[in-house]
């Protein structure tokens, strides 16, 4: 798990406990978490320092977790697995958006997705007694999601360092890491490394920067990055609302529907359309986005009820559809699907009993009803 706790200007992201912090659905749920909330606390000025408690950083997926919740099975572990590294996805997104400068302080080992979540950040301060960086794949014969190498790419400006990262295997050190360009400074121990990170921050602080525009800037220095996580267009476009007021009133008293027939858009992986003024239903058509991973309708005026097959996105992983004007009961469908780990159903107007199913829903973590008119079943 992590905290986050603010101090002044500072935000400090910290993952807790004394183990290895292997990413799985209800670490990366609590990062998300996290992030969501610093950047609703946003203001000029504020920084995040990323921290973490023992030996390592963070040692990678938790293969482990995939292994158990799979039953033994061999391919499904392997789907949990692909889970996972959408699940990801969206965190690294998350980092790369975020209105705020981000500095990780990296006091252990980070291996694998542990190192790419040190290398979403703007800047990546380091122990030099002990922790290696390491990119485990080649070594345990894995290949990298494409969102890692378009990572990698962005930020390691020598072509002979990413060859010998992920072709390697090779396990780099503190200071040889800072000579690779891989870190931006190396520290005596891992309280030194924090006190480094804590004097960048209070001078970042200092600069007041607009944290819309910063993001910004950031996005448009990875443009491969930012395409292959879905963020160009979508913050383009919140870009524009801001910069251009007349456009940001004509968004708001018009209105749009969904298409009715959106469902043969059969390859959709990702449909975004949060706080667009949204009005109509939800088109029963969606059902057949048998691709559809993420769903976010947020913040909009959609009204009628959840289509009743929604359980045939069996590979969703998020559906969040808060805060707008939905009515009838939750369609027990929903609990069959079986990669749901958000689900967001708060501020709206759901009657009924909540399904006692959702509390058998394997890697669900994060379970929003609020504001509703809802009972236990």
């Amino acid at each position: 798990m992590c905290t986050l706790e603010k101090r002044g200007n500072i935000f400090f992201l910290t993952l807790t406990g004394d183990d290895e912090h292997r990413l799985n659905p209800t670490l990366i749920s609590s990062l998300r978490s996290a992030l969501s909330e610093a950047k609703s606390q946003s203001t000029r000025g504020t920084v995040l320092v990323t921290v973490a408690d023992g030996k390592f950083f963070s040692n990678g997926f938790d293969l482990a977790w995939a292994k158990s919740a799979s039953g033994g099975s061999p391919p499904e572990a392997v789907n949990l697995l692909r889970h996972m590294v959408e699940l990801f996805k969206d965190v690294v997104a998350d980092f790369i958006s975020l209105p705020m400068p981000t500095i990780a302080a990296v006091t252990g080992h980070a291996a694998a997705a542990g190192l790419m979540l040190a290398m979403s950040h703007d800047y990546v301060l380091m122990r030099r007694d002990r922790g290696i960086l390491y990119m485990s794949e080649v070594d345990i014969g894995m290949t990298l999601p494409g969102y890692f190498t378009a990572l990698m790419r962005s930020k390691v400006a020598k072509p002979e360092v990413r060859r010998d990262v992920l072709l390697r295997g090779v396990k780099v050190k503190a200071e040889e890491a800072v000579a690779k360009g891989l870190i931006d400074s190396a520290h005596d121990n891992g309280e030194k490394a924090v006190e480094a990170a804590v004097r960048m921050a209070e001078e970042l602080t200092k600069r007041r920067w607009d944290g819309e525009v910063y993001a910004e800037i950031r996005k448009s220095l990875y443009p491969e990055v930012c395409g292959v996580l879905g963020l160009s267009n979508r913050e383009l476009a919140t870009f524009w609302r801001v910069s251009h007021p007349f456009l940001a009133f004509a968004s708001w008293i018009s209105s749009v529907k969904i298409p009715s027939d959106i469902g043969k858009l059969g390859k959709l992986t990702v449909l975004n359309v949060s706080d667009n003024n949204i009005t109509g239903n939800i088109p029963p058509s969606i059902v057949n986005l048998g691709n559809l991973m993420h769903l976010d309708l947020s913040y909009n005026r959609i009204s009628g009820e959840i289509p009743t097959g929604i359980g045939n996105l069996s590979l969703m992983s998020r559906a969040l559809l808060k805060q707008n004007q939905l009515t009838g009961s939750i369609p027990i469908s929903i609990t069959k699907i079986y990669r749901l780990a958000d689900l967001d159903l708060s501020m709206n107007q759901i009657s009924g009993t909540i399904p006692a199913e959702l509390g058998s829903m394997p890697i669900l973590s994060t379970l929003y009803l609020d504001n509703n008119q809802l009972y236990g079943g």
